[in-house]
């Protein structure tokens, strides 16, 4: 994408996938599957639901698609 990581969101389903992306100096938000236990990691943000997702660090949608009805644009930041 020829962008610096930190302008980047990586959304991960896998703690790996996680690490890897903190790693690389990407902002992480971890959405693992609704079976998996929810793990913790330092300087990412965990999610288990589309309420609990960030929304307010994507870009609006240029192709004019509602966003989903629980989107909390305003009260969600990654730490």
């Amino acid at each position: 994408l020829g962008l610096p990581p930190a302008r980047c969101l990586a959304v991960e389903d896998s703690l790996t996938g996680a690490v890897a992306a903190r790693s690389a100096g990407c902002p992480t938000v971890l959405w693992p599957e609704a079976s998996a236990p929810m793990p913790k990691l330092e300087g990412a943000l965990c999610v288990r639901s589309p309420g609990e997702f960030p929304w307010a660090l994507l870009p609006d949608n240029p192709n004019g698609s509602p966003r989903p009805a629980d989107d909390r644009r305003d009260a969600n930041t990654i730490p």
